[in-house]
């Protein structure tokens, strides 16, 4: 089984969402991709996924079940 074929993009792509995944702060991930802005590196290499949204919901969900 080999691996598949990525470019350049792909990889720092990958990197990003990764790294957001592990908790990379955002403003490292500009710094250790090179752009000018975290605003850049947001729109452009990261996407939440599912898990991390789950996760997110996860912070508040104590609130909703305090009420019941």
């Amino acid at each position: 089984m080999g691996l598949p074929l990525l470019s350049p993009h792909d990889l720092r792509h990958t990197f990003a969402t990764r790294g957001l995944e592990a908790g990379m702060d955002m403003k490292e991930l500009q710094e250790l991709l090179g752009h000018s802005s975290m605003k850049l590196t947001s729109d452009l290499y990261t996407h939440v996924l599912l898990k991390q949204k789950r996760k997110a919901m996860d912070k508040t969900a104590h609130i909703f079940n305090e009420i019941q």
